[in-house]
């Protein structure tokens, strides 16, 4: 019974998993995002190749954030973009709100 109740949560974690998918940068770049909560770079973000490169955020030629997360989670309507200062640390979310 033990091992039967292991391989079922297994399973159902891999699942879950797999529907919880990180977006590409063409993505990300496609869609604007509005500020949710903690580090603050402004109330709307929307990219370009100029302030989006690979992971990195930059603002007037400077690296500002790194993008930790961005995707859907199995249970969320549209993705969520996590990201972190580069000189504090201090994390924000944004939440995205479909094309530009």
């Amino acid at each position: 019974m033990r091992f039967t109740s292991t391989i079922f949560l297994s399973i159902l974690g891999l699942l879950l998993l797999a529907g919880c998918g990180r977006m590409d940068n063409e993505k990300i770049k496609k869609s604007w995002w509005k500020y949710g909560s903690g580090y603050h770079i402004g109330d709307a973000l929307r990219f370009d190749d100029n302030n989006l490169k690979g992971d990195t955020i930059y603002r007037n030629d400077k690296p500002i954030a790194v993008i930790t997360y961005c995707g859907k989670g199995m249970f969320r309507n549209s993705a969520i973009l996590e990201l972190e200062s580069i000189t504090t640390g201090e994390s924000g979310t944004y939440h995205d709100k479909g094309p530009q």
